[in-house]
């Protein structure tokens, strides 16, 4: 099997959650549930349709967001709303992860953990011959692009032994990024903030 010429690129997952988002949540609508100085909670769904729903819910030091796509405790300042931007047209996900305390924020990444051992292939195909090439890359996607989570991907690298390609510091390879769940969550919350500052000021 040919080996690949060129390091494969991974998907932006940040965008393609933010165009997910938006095409999920076009016709949802805020109901302001409470509204009382920090203590808020506000709904945004579609009034035709129950799917993609999802809360918004701050007390001082906290904010959480509930609904289809999870759940998510956040706690970084007083009012988690200026935390997140009043009006943000973009999120920082690594960031924000850092500051939560309840919900799973990261997920294994296929893409990532094959891009990573490709550069680990590319790191030592300068050294080998035509023949051993592709026979390394055969091994590489017979026993080590088949892992489907991040306990599969640890496991197949810490069994890998072809003296060719070592993979000895095998836990300092990404195997995970944010989930797509938890970047969905964050488009929800700048979206849903800019709406209420909107409608505070109407």
């Amino acid at each position: 099997m040919t080996h690949p010429a060129v390091l494969p690129a991974t998907p932006d997952r940040t965008a393609i959650s933010r165009d997910r988002f938006s095409e999920a949540t076009a016709g949802h609508q805020m109901q302001v549930l409470h509204d009382d100085g920090l203590y808020r909670h506000l709904r945004f769904r579609n009034p035709d349709r129950g799917e993609y729903w999802y809360d918004l819910i701050t007390a001082p030091g906290t904010l959480t967001i509930t609904g289809d796509m999870g759940d998510f405790l956040f706690r970084r300042v007083e009012d988690m709303f200026d935390f997140f931007g009043s009006r943000n047209t973009t999120i920082n996900g690594h960031y924000w992860a850092q500051k939560v305390v309840a919900g799973t924020t990261h997920e294994f990444d296929a893409e990532l953990y094959k891009q990573n051992l490709t550069q680990e292939f590319f790191d030592v195909v300068g050294n080998l011959s035509h023949a051993d090439r592709d026979d390394l890359w055969s091994d590489i996607e017979w026993q080590l692009f088949t892992a489907e989570s991040t306990e599969s991907a640890h496991a197949a690298m810490n069994e890998w032994s072809d003296s060719r390609m070592p993979l000895e510091d095998s836990f300092e390879i990404e195997v995970t990024s944010l989930s797509t769940t938890f970047l969905w969550c964050c488009w929800a919350i700048v979206t849903g903030i800019a709406k209420y500052r909107d409608a505070q000021q109407a």
